[in-house]
């Protein structure tokens, strides 16, 4: 207890480079108006209530202000060699903060032709390469967090919004596309605290036919997933699959890094490395996980 009564906890934090892991020395944590520094392995020690928030600081790298997470949390700070103002590009300036999912999506290929010309059908192909690639794609994007819990290909897909799943539907309707060029589209759906709840991609490969057009078909099956787990275009010149014109079937370097930042934080991150949260809810809860 604090002298005024309230609740406090007594925290034992380590803090690491977001990239390498390695222990971060010399870093200044405050939280509640106290104030300490990590020892040569990381650690430190600090008494706060249980809503404080957290801030680190570091010489080399972006502060970060988070919230308690636990009585013997390891937090990570990012290095300012990382380039946060394209990260900002592609995955905050859409929305008040960060979207991202936080538990494992399920993905449905839907084999059903959506506003196809009559006669024509869903390439088996089109159908194959969309089951085996969104697994691949959804743990890349996620760096890791996240791993696919189904994959599933029919022509019964569920509704629309459905929780815990993304869609993949193959659709000739223009309505659905940004312009007559475009081979994909996706929208996620995600409630008020960023957390996204289900994602639909439309796939429109009538000009991405045979086998010359695998590669390219590749490139818009992980750029619409990227869309599908919280990313926007890139508007400048970083090397990234999130570019409006996609130019290569594989993550960059830079992509990689971006997933792995926006899946370390809570949905609704904000620049430069705020987010904040409910803390530890209760002492009672956190100690009963």
């Amino acid at each position: 207890m604090s002298q005024d009564g309230g609740a406090v906890v007594a925290l034992q934090g380590r803090v690491v480079d977001h990239d390498t892991r390695a222990a971060l020395a010399r870093v200044r944590v405050t939280g509640g108006g106290a104030t300490t520094w990590t020892d040569q392995a990381g650690r430190f020690s600090l008494t706060v209530a249980p809503e404080a928030e957290l801030s680190f600081s570091g010489t080399g790298y972006y502060d970060r202000v988070t919230a308690v997470e636990g009585f013997a949390a390891t937090y990570s700070l990012v290095p300012r060699s990382f380039d946060m103002t394209a990260f900002n590009d592609v995955a905050r300036d859409h929305s008040a903060g960060t979207l991202r999912w936080t538990s494992a999506p399920d993905i449905y290929v839907d084999v059903r032709g959506h506003s196809f010309a009559p006669g024509q059908n869903v390439a088996a192909a089109w159908v194959d390469q969309a089951a085996a690639l969104a697994p691949g794609f959804v743990t890349s994007w996620t760096g890791g967090t996240l791993s696919v819990g189904s994959v599933t290909v029919g022509s019964a897909p569920p509704p629309a919004g459905t929780p815990g799943v993304i869609v993949i539907a193959f659709d000739e309707d223009p309505a659905h596309y940004p312009n007559a060029t475009a081979a994909g589209s996706a929208i996620a759906s995600w409630d008020t605290q960023g957390v996204i709840r289900s994602a639909t991609v439309r796939l429109r490969f009538s000009h991405l036919t045979g086998e010359a057009a695998t590669f390219s078909r590749q490139a818009v099956i992980g750029h619409e997933l990227g869309h599908a787990l919280g990313l926007a275009h890139m508007d400048g010149g970083v090397p990234s699959m999130m570019a409006a014109i996609i130019r290569t079937p594989e993550l960059t370097v830079f992509d990689r890094a971006a997933g792995r930042l926006l899946y370390d934080r809570r949905p609704g991150n904000r620049a430069d490395d705020r987010e904040s949260g409910a803390g530890l809810r209760s002492i009672t809860t956190l100690a009963s996980r």
